[in-house]
């Protein structure tokens, strides 16, 4: 079985409607939609913004669901220049931008115990995503993805986290996610459309563009998850 999150109702409800719905749960406050993509068991999961929503509904899924893989889909914050709106990012890796240990000795982003600052994400996975958005026309990138507990819309941050971890995609959720795959040894990636540029008005761009986004990642999700 296929594991899928996203944060928010746009993208869940973009996800739902490709997959073969058998039945629905809530657990811990979080909606699961259980049923198949073409012939392949998949369970949708909304764990809603930000870093612990995303931890939670990960253990969640690995728990009662038992799943081979996780994907992480959305939408996200294009940190490059080379990023259009509507464009794919594929993540190579994942970093929690917001964890500062430095008092301690850390490096900044390393998760303090577990010596690690990015999580690296599965690469056949990296693959089969990378030829899915090929089968489907789809402009990707594969590179860093940055999370934080923020919405980004700060060009001066913006700048700061790019020059500080060379990422090309700010989000809220998938270095999370990738952590506790991580502890869990679950293979996984996140797969997000560029809704804004996290900058100055940032909020309003993503508004404007979330469903012209999420159909992006949509059509990738489908080719993929019959691949695994």
């Amino acid at each position: 079985m296929i594991g899928i999150i996203t944060a928010i109702d746009e993208e869940f409800n973009a996800i739902e409607k490709i997959i073969s719905i058998e039945k629905k749960d809530v657990i811990a406050k979080m909606n699961f939609s259980i049923g198949k993509v073409g012939e392949t068991p998949v369970v949708l999961g909304k764990c809603g913004q930000g870093k612990v929503n995303a931890a939670c509904c990960t253990q969640l899924i690995i728990d009662h669901f038992k799943v081979d893989y996780i994907i992480n889909v959305g939408i996200g914050g294009g940190l490059s220049p080379d990023l259009s709106i509507g464009q794919v990012v594929i993540s190579e890796d994942a970093i929690q931008y917001d964890m500062d240990g430095t008092g301690e000795g850390f490096k900044l982003g390393e998760i303090p115990d577990l010596g690690m600052i990015n999580f690296v994400a599965d690469s056949n996975m990296i693959q089969l995503a990378k030829k899915a958005a090929e089968q489907n026309k789809i402009p990707y990138a594969v590179g860093r993805v940055l999370s934080a507990d923020i919405f980004l819309d700060d060009s001066n941050k913006k700048n700061e986290i790019v020059n500080e971890f060379n990422g090309i995609m700010c989000e809220m959720e998938g270095a999370a996610i990738g952590q506790v795959c991580y502890l869990n040894s679950v293979p996984y990636i996140i797969i997000r459309s560029v809704s804004d540029t996290a900058s100055d008005h940032a909020n309003d761009q993503a508004m404007l563009n979330v469903n012209e986004a999420i159909s992006q990642t949509t059509n990738i999700i489908k080719n993929l998850v019959t691949e695994l």
